[in-house]
C-alpha cells in the first residue's frame, strides 16, 4: 500500500478519528483504525462500537482499492 498526500492533512485526519477509539480496549480491535482507499479517497474510520467517526482525504494518485487496520496509538 503506497499513496500520498501532505502530512499535515494526515495528522489532522488521524486526530479526529482517534478520539473515539476504546482506551480500555475490551476487543484489540477497536483500538485500531482503518485506512481504506477507494476512488482516490481515503477514508480514516474509528469506532468505539458505539460511535463510528471518518474523516475523508482526497489522493492525486490513481491507487488500488486497499483496506488495512493500524494500532491507533
Amino acid at each position: 500500500m503506497q499513496f500520498s498526500l501532505p502530512r499535515d492533512l494526515l495528522v489532522t485526519c488521524l486526530q479526529r478519528v482517534v478520539g473515539v477509539l476504546d482506551r480500555r480496549q475490551a476487543l484489540p480491535i477497536l483500538g485500531h483504525v482503518l485506512l481504506k482507499i477507494e476512488s482516490n479517497q481515503l477514508a480514516i474510520v474509528g469506532t468505539d462500537s458505539e460511535i463510528e467517526l471518518v474523516a475523508f482525504a482526497s489522493l492525486t494518485t490513481q491507487n488500488d482499492n486497499i483496506a488495512v487496520t493500524l494500532p491507533g496509538k
